[in-house]
């Protein structure tokens, strides 16, 4: 069930970075921003961002293993 929801969500990825692609040719900016923020939210969500979830679950592990 996870593969699936994880190849799910990658097809959900791959179609937002095509609309950003053609966005950029045939779009207003406010449009190609919200795609952009879609997709780092995305990105953030599943972990393939380096962003703020990323290192709290980081150091969340760290903070379980000095402790337990």
């Amino acid at each position: 069930m996870e593969a699936l929801l994880t190849l799910l969500f990658n097809a959900l990825l791959l179609v937002f970075v095509v609309k950003l692609f053609f966005a950029l040719f045939h779009m207003k900016l406010v449009v190609i921003l919200l795609y952009i923020a879609v997709l780092l939210f995305a990105m953030a969500l599943t972990g393939r961002f380096p962003g703020i979830m990323h290192h709290d679950l980081v150091v969340k592990s760290q903070f379980r293993w000095y402790f337990a």
